[in-house]
């Protein structure tokens, strides 16, 4: 970039005077120093009024909370949808034994192991139902009659501390639950298509209830905006 043609040209300061001529005696003038007039460049000041500060320290803990809201929201809805992969397994288990013709003979290494695998499933939704120790929104999933501090989560928002309720939506295997068929590993034919039709009720229990907890928490998320 040019820069020159933007400053105007001074001639340096005379160092003999033009008054006098051939004197070895010639008053000198001497040039001036210049001085360094670049000031060191000022501190900015914080101007922020103190109740901008106060508002913005709201703005900044209202969306920390938010932000814990939804991951908290997001938590409960992978958890239900890790229930609803285990049901179709537990399914998938029980045609494997069920639909396959010739059957497998009722003390099959095959029969008894997918017996197993129904049952380790039917536990692990039970397992991950447990309500957790604090006050978080994975608590709606649990057993009510096992554990009483599962429930509705309830949250305050605003100021004015309105509250808001997610609603319990039970999603554990046994009974108010999504009732899930407890087999043993030397059940009997029957006993496995009655368990196939009992698991179709679970999974369309376990579609409403996750529908009614996105419905719930689509509410509280739209308060809180």
């Amino acid at each position: 970039m040019k820069i020159a043609a933007d400053i105007a040209t001074t001639k340096p300061a005379q160092v003999f005077s033009d008054s006098v001529s051939g004197s070895d005696s010639r008053p000198k003038r001497l040039a001036e120093k210049p001085r360094d007039l670049r000031a060191a460049p000022a501190t900015e000041p914080d101007i922020t009024p103190a109740a901008d500060q106060v508002l913005l320290s709201r703005l900044e803990a209202a969306h920390a909370d938010r932000q814990s809201f939804a991951q908290q929201i997001r938590a409960v809805d992978k958890t239900m949808e890790l229930i609803e992969e285990n049901v179709q397994n537990m399914q998938d288990s029980l045609e494997g034994v069920v639909k396959i013709y010739p059957p497998y003979p009722q003390d099959s290494i095959e029969r008894i192991q997918a017996l197993r695998q129904f049952a380790t499933l039917r536990k692990m939704i039970d397992q991950l139902t447990v309500p957790p120790m604090d006050d978080s929104p994975a608590k709606i999933l649990g057993d009510q009659g096992r554990f009483p501090e599962a429930g509705d989560w309830e949250i305050f928002i605003g100021k004015e501390g309105r509250k808001l309720t997610i609603g319990r939506q039970p999603v554990h295997a046994g009974k108010g639950g999504l009732n899930l068929p407890d087999l043993s590993s030397d059940a009997s034919d029957a006993s496995l298509r009655q368990a196939l039709d009992s698991l179709v009720e679970s999974k369309e229990t376990l579609q409403r209830r996750r529908e009614g907890f996105a419905a719930d928490a689509n509410r509280a998320i739209a308060a809180m905006l």
